[in-house]
């Protein structure tokens, strides 16, 4: 506590409470109101033991991502193209983006879709949820909108009835 590591009014999570925002600091607990509405009362030796994360330190501007998947047969660059214009509109429609930050998009090859990680900055931690709702129906319009396929995963199962062998494996010979 001597390292006013937390303050009132933080939004932290803590190992093995969750998550919530600080009401009070008293001289022997701490009392956080957590994101389903109930209270929790920490010990503050219990509170300095555990390993907290404080979203409002050093300031309460934070990076959120959304994952979004597309088919093997679209255009990396175009759909890259489609993601940054619907967040340069979203950036002028929703409160609680960062409007300072440039919004980055990473792309990988994942085993049934192009993956593409859209990376953003939330105003603060409490408009995390709104936000990651709000961009993930506004991304899913978009690309339908579009004609962007996405996937969902598939896989190809090949069944051998007992005792078959693959085709490209020859049957062995006894040696006598």
């Amino acid at each position: 506590m001597a390292e006013k590591s937390v303050r009132v009014g933080d939004f932290v999570r803590i190992e093995g409470v969750g998550e919530g925002r600080i009401l009070d600091i008293g001289w022997r607990s701490t009392r956080i109101l957590t994101l389903p509405n109930n209270l929790v009362v920490i010990p503050n030796k219990k509170l300095a033991e555990s390993i907290v994360t404080n979203y409002d330190l050093p300031n309460p501007a934070t990076n959120l991502d959304i994952t979004v998947s597309v088919s093997y047969s679209e255009d990396p660059d175009r759909v890259e193209a489609i993601l940054r214009d619907e967040l340069a509109r979203a950036a002028a429609e929703l409160s609680g983006l960062d409007r300072s930050f440039e919004p980055l998009i990473r792309f990988s090859m994942g085993e049934y879709a192009l993956n593409f990680t859209v990376i953003y900055r939330s105003v603060s931690i409490s408009e995390r949820g709104r936000l990651q709702h709000e961009l993930a129906k506004r991304i899913f319009k978009r690309l339908q909108s579009e004609g962007v396929e996405i996937p969902f995963p598939a896989r190809t199962i090949f069944v051998r009835s007992e005792g078959a062998r693959p085709a490209s494996v020859k049957p062995r010979t006894r040696r006598t």
